[in-house]
This record gives structure tokens, sequence and C-alpha cells, in this order.
């Protein structure tokens, strides 16, 4: 894609952000494969389950946020050991096979990322402990509002 300086200078910022998105995913996307979802999840050893769950409790999104972490690591080692296809992916393509980029940034990553100082709450979150069992009261389930 050429431009002339005289383009780029006449152009506003959407345009100028449009045709850098432009050129970025036509570089990107040079013979490179399609990978269907379908495929990178398995791929990569994810569970439709999860991943395509519409549950916004507090126990699914942290397994979301586990599972999404270690599909990322299996895909950087699978890269490290030369044994991933042609086609590369974003670790973003990966995080939104269980959720978007804005509720991964915005509420997952603050949520979970400080997570293993928080002891009771990480074992709470890690089975199927009865709330009143770690909080001394049955509790009413904690939800994302997405």
């Amino acid at each position: 894609m050429n431009l002339s300086l005289e383009t780029l200078l006449s152009a506003s910022t959407s345009q100028i952000q449009t045709l850098v998105a432009a050129a970025s995913s036509a570089k990107r996307d040079t013979n490179a494969l399609s990978i269907s979802k379908k495929k990178l999840k398995a791929l990569l050893k994810i569970n439709d389950n999860l991943a395509d769950s519409q549950n916004k409790s507090l126990h699914t999104a942290y397994a979301k946020y586990k599972a999404s972490n270690a599909a990322v690591q299996l895909y950087e080692q699978m890269v490290a050991n030369g044994n991933w296809l042609k086609k590369y992916v974003t670790v973003t393509e990966i995080r939104q096979l269980f959720i978007s980029k804005s509720v991964w940034h915005a509420q997952y990553v603050p949520c979970f990322k400080d997570i293993t100082k928080y002891e009771e709450m990480l074992e709470w979150l890690e089975s199927t402990t009865d709330d009143g069992a770690v909080w001394g009261q049955k509790k009413q389930p904690i939800i994302f509002l997405i």
C-alpha cells in the first residue's frame, strides 16, 4: 500500500487509523492460513463448554481466566518448539475465544491478576466448597455485569 505524503497530511485521524489498520491486517494475513475458532480451540486443548459458557459467575470467570492463560502459555510453547502451524495468532485472538477484549482488560485482569495474595478467595474459586465453609454464611451468586 503506497500512500503519498499529501494524502497522509490531508487525512483525518480516523482515516489514518483506518489506513494503518488495513495495512497492518494485509501484512499479517499475507501467505497465512485461516484458523477457525473450532480448530484453534482443538489445537490449544480448550474446553468448548467453558469457552462458550454464558455463565457470568465469579467461578466461571476465574475458570475462563485460568484457561485463557493456559491456552496462551501452550501456544507460546508450541511456537517456541516449532510445533505450530504457519499461521500465527495473537494473544488477543486466543483470549477472545473465552471473553471479549474489553471485558478481559476491564474486569478479568484487575479482578484476578493478584488473586494469589488472597488464599481463602483462591481456595473458594478453585473448589466447589459451600460458601458457608469459607465465608461463614451462604452468599448470593456473585456475577459480572457485562
